[in-house]
């Protein structure tokens, strides 16, 4: 009797078994055959998932690669760290709007650029700022959007903060220059 009732419970657990050589062990980074994935900086389809070499991903072009490790192939889809997929952000080593077209096995993203559409990465949290959203510092609000200025008396609009909360701004004179690792309580809020 003791046989039949481990056998049953076997047989009604065989779908976790199903599972026993799962490839994602990030939750909510799982990947299926026809996905949308990045791989080598470009977008492929998820074609085969084999459970010991990895996967089988197809290019725009119809090539297809093989035994592609997990640990290769990022997602694009989801989000990490109140980033999401398709969230424009600045990347700080360049100072540049880019989009997030993804998120590494890791949990890097991979970024975009909003000039010619190029994808690279995955880059860490720090190096994004966000462009959305408000502070609150010294007691006084600031969003993205406003106006400030700066001991030079220089008129600058706020287009993101750092994961530090420092401000991200913007020059507004005509060049367009975009300067990093701003501390709040350095500008006044203008109108």
């Amino acid at each position: 009797m003791k046989k039949l009732m481990f056998l049953v419970a076997l047989a009604i657990s065989a779908p976790a078994f199903a599972n026993i050589c799962d490839l994602d062990p990030v939750p909510g980074r799982r990947i299926e055959i026809l996905s949308t994935v990045i791989f080598e900086n470009q977008y492929v389809v998820v074609a085969n998932k084999t459970c010991k070499e990895g996967y089988d991903v197809r290019a725009r072009d119809g090539q297809i690669t093989t035994d592609i490790p997990r640990d290769q192939l990022s997602v694009a889809r989801g989000c990490n760290n109140g980033h999401c997929v398709s969230d424009y952000v600045i990347d700080l080593a360049t100072l540049s709007e880019v989009r997030i077209a993804g998120l590494s096995f890791n949990g890097g993203f991979i970024i975009s650029s909003t000039r010619d559409g190029s994808i690279s990465g995955p880059v860490d949290r720090k190096q994004l700022a966000i462009t959305k959203d408000c502070i609150i510092s010294n007691y006084t609000k600031t969003c993205v959007g406003d106006f400030v200025k700066n001991e030079s008396n220089q008129r600058l609009k706020v287009v993101g903060f750092q994961h530090n909360e420092k401000l991200v701004l913007r020059s507004t004179d005509g060049t367009d220059t975009i300067t990093a690792d701003i501390d709040p309580s350095s500008v006044l809020r203008t109108r």
